[in-house]
């Protein structure tokens, strides 16, 4: 639990499940320090409640009793969940000068209570969240945190917060990140505000220290709740030369753009150490994307920055290829065994990347993979954007405003652009648009009646992959008699029956005994209420 007050208090918070039988030690919090207290001894998959018991310090007052809260602890495996994504909020932009009320901070308040109404497991900033990038003191970056919770702290008491850092949070490795410094300022106010997760056991993530000071650096993480695995990048702190505005040719550019290869490696442990179904990569902007200029690679751009073959652009880190479409990763990342990111993520199941930075909606798929650019909480105007000078032309493109919402089942995973709008604007809370994974034919899939669950591991692989197929208490397979292999083109490659023990084997063959090269399938089948497919990955 992270709070703050404007007054010294002596704080203890009580908590559990069905009833507040738990309570951690009372201790002191001085006036305007930020404070996280760890309640410990949780069950997994559970519901909880919790309140701050609080008085003023050296009082001895009786403790009043804060607002009664709630959250819910990691997910099982076949559980079902929701979570919900926004992106450059900017709230900045609006502040300091501008009234407090202007309606582009009125939908961004709307956009939260949207949000809050969900009752997500969890919500998700994809960054330009602070923008400390424009701080000149450490008071200054240290305000821009705080103006953020004065509006989050009205939801998230009970929705859990990760923040995706984004390239205005100022963290950016070519600044001189020493002493009195935008990169000290900003990740020091991060960590004090809006702590994330760092390598304790339950996470994954950066092992690297702080620019100053000691634990992590909390800017790329992973961790696996229910059936998914959620994989956070940081494309700014490895990335060492400035990629936009450099008067250096040779060291801007759309190569400077870089993961390193440290997060690089650590990515594709993750990646490859999880038998989670759905596997969903978060980050501000893909890794490279439009260059509009000799030496100006501003990370704008969705699918059409991944391959080459989709709009004829170079795609450096991300795709791995030069402007002619010449494949260069080799000589541009030497030592970078597992190939350029998106291959990467096709080889290792990834089901979906989702980035901001473009500020509108837009929903895409290459190859495997759909590819999400959220829109904006707050764009009062309701417009596209930078569509245009990201080079979007392909899959759905949507106005402005609002969030999107997910919805995770162990075989379908369903997203949800969900608006926000001010009076007049429009009706506020509807479905612009709803995507149902997997998707192979392009059509979005119906939401399935009885979902069953399908385990396939290991998945990517490059031997016999094992199936188990059973409804959501372990039971009988809804009458499902086989299973069937396509390929990207939709081709019937082979047809899997059981096993006495009700599993599925494919031995990574067609129906003629040939073995099938390396790619991405997709496994289908029918049962009492409906159909399903998923992805497996073939390696060879």
């Amino acid at each position: 639990v992270s709070f703050a007050s404007l007054v010294s208090l002596e704080v203890y918070v009580e908590y559990g499940a069905g009833g507040l039988t738990d309570s951690t030690t009372p201790l002191v919090v001085p006036a305007g320090e930020p404070c996280e207290v760890e309640l410990t001894g949780l069950a997994s998959d559970t519901a909880y409640s919790y309140r701050l018991r609080y008085r003023p310090a050296g009082t001895g007052d009786l403790f009043a009793a804060g607002a009664e809260r709630f959250f819910h602890t990691q997910r099982s495996p076949g559980s079902s969940f929701s979570f919900t994504i926004q992106a450059d909020s900017h709230i900045w932009d609006f502040w300091g000068s501008a009234a407090p009320d202007n309606d582009y901070l009125k939908l961004y308040e709307q956009t939260l209570q949207n949000v809050a109404a969900d009752e997500p497991d969890f919500h998700i900033s994809l960054g330009d969240f602070s923008l400390t990038e424009y701080s000149r003191t450490w008071p200054n970056a240290l305000d821009r945190y705080l103006t953020q919770r004065r509006y989050l702290g009205e939801v998230l008491h009970s929705i859990p917060f990760y923040l995706v850092i984004g390239n205005h949070e100022g963290e950016l490795g070519w600044f001189q990140a020493q002493g009195d410094s935008v990169p000290v300022w900003a990740e020091r106010a991060r960590r004090l505000l809006v702590p994330n997760p760092y390598p304790d056991g339950f996470y994954d993530g950066c092992p690297d220290p702080p620019a100053t000071g000691t634990g992590f650096r909390e800017s790329y993480y992973s961790w696996e709740w229910g059936d998914a695995l959620f994989v956070v990048l940081d494309p700014y702190w490895y990335t060492t030369s400035a990629p936009f505005h450099n008067p250096n040719p040779e060291l801007g550019g759309g190569w400077a753009w870089t993961l390193g290869q440290d997060q690089y490696n650590w990515l594709h442990q993750v990646l490859t150490g999880t038998d989670r179904t759905w596997k969903i990569l978060l980050l501000h902007h893909l890794v490279g994307g439009i260059v509009n200029g000799i030496n100006d690679a501003y990370g704008r751009g969705g699918t059409e920055t991944v391959k080459w073959n989709v709009a004829h652009k170079p795609t450096f880190e991300w795709g791995g290829e030069d402007q002619m479409g010449l494949q260069a990763f080799a000589a541009m990342r030497p030592g970078w065994e597992h190939g350029p990111i998106h291959d990467l993520l096709v080889a290792t199941g990834v089901d979906l990347v989702i980035h901001g930075h473009d500020h509108f909606c837009a929903i895409q798929q290459h190859d495997s993979i759909v590819y999400l650019e959220c829109p904006l909480p707050n764009d009062a105007e309701y417009t596209f954007g930078f569509r245009d000078e990201g080079g979007y032309n392909q899959g759905t493109l949507l106005p402005n405003s609002g969030h999107v919402r997910f919805l995770v089942t162990p075989d379908n995973l369903t997203l949800e652009y969900m608006r926000a709008f001010l009076a007049g604007g429009g009706t506020n809370g509807s479905v612009e648009f709803s995507f149902t994974f997997p998707n192979v034919t392009g059509q979005v899939a119906a939401p399935i009646a009885v979902a069953p669950q399908l385990r396939i591991f290991p998945n990517p692989a490059s031997g016999p992959t094992t199936m188990f197929l059973h409804d959501a208490r372990g039971g009988a397979t809804l009458g499902v008699t086989d299973l069937s292999i396509y390929d990207v083109a939709g081709r019937l490659r082979a047809r899997l029956l059981p096993l006495e023990d009700g599993s599925f084997v494919w031995n990574q063959r067609d129906s003629r005994g040939r073995s099938v090269p390396s790619g991405v399938y997709y496994v289908a089948t029918e049962f009492q209420g409906g159909k399903f497919i998923k992805p497996v990955v073939v390696l060879r």
